[in-house]
C-alpha cells in the first residue's frame, strides 16, 4: 500500500529512475509497470516517503522482510461487508508462488487478523509488523478462512524470508 505519484511528464515505455521536485529533492521512484495502458506514456512512480523504511533497510545492508502475501484492507463499515460477516483485517488477495506464505498454507481469500502477537486492522499495520521481523525468524499469523458454515479460525507458523 504505497502512495502513487502520477505526472503529466512524457515517459519511455518501462522507464525507471527518480522523480525530483523543483528543489532537486527526490520525491518518487519511477515504476511504469504500475501504470495502466491508458497512462503508460506518462511518468508514474511511488512516493518516496512511503518507501523510506525499505530504503533505510537496503541502505544499511539489510534485507526487506518478506512473507509473500499481497493483500487489501477489509473495512467493516459497509453494510454489504458486514452482512457477509467478513472479519476485520487484511484480505489475502494473492499468495506469491514459492513464498514463505505458500509453504505455510496461507491461501487467497484468507483474512489475516494477527501477526507476531499484534492485532492487524489494516494493511499498513501488517506491513509495519512485517518490517520489524528478521529474515529466518518464525512468526505466527492468525486469521480466518471462509468455510461452509462461515469463517473459522486459522493459524500459521511462517518463516520470514527476505527480498533484497
Amino acid at each position: 500500500s504505497y502512495q502513487l505519484l502520477c505526472t503529466d511528464i512524457g515517459a519511455a515505455e518501462d522507464g525507471t529512475g527518480v522523480i525530483v521536485n523543483l528543489s532537486g529533492e527526490v520525491v518518487g521512484i519511477i515504476d511504469q509497470s504500475i501504470s495502466d495502458n491508458s497512462s503508460k506514456r506518462l511518468v508514474t512512480g511511488y512516493g518516496i516517503s512511503g518507501l523510506k523504511s525499505e530504503i533505510e533497510l537496503l541502505s544499511n545492508g539489510q534485507a526487506v522482510p518478506y512473507v509473500g502475501i499481497r493483500g487489501l484492507d477489509v473495512k467493516t463499515v459497509t453494510a454489504e461487508i458486514e452482512a457477509q460477516g467478513i472479519p476485520n483485517g487484511v484480505y489475502v488477495q494473492t499468495v506469491e508462488p514459492d513464498s514463505p506464505a505458500m509453504a505455510a498454507g496461507i491461501q487467497s481469500g484468507d483474512i489475516i487478523t494477527e501477526a507476531a502477537g499484534k492485532k492487524i486492522s489494516s494493511l499498513a499495520v501488517y506491513q509495519s509488523v512485517m518490517r520489524d521481523q528478521k529474515s529466518g525468524s518464525k512468526i505466527r499469523l492468525k486469521g480466518q478462512r471462509q468455510g461452509s458454515g462461515g469463517y473459522v479460525d486459522i493459524s500459521f507458523d511462517v518463516t520470514v524470508g527476505s527480498k533484497e
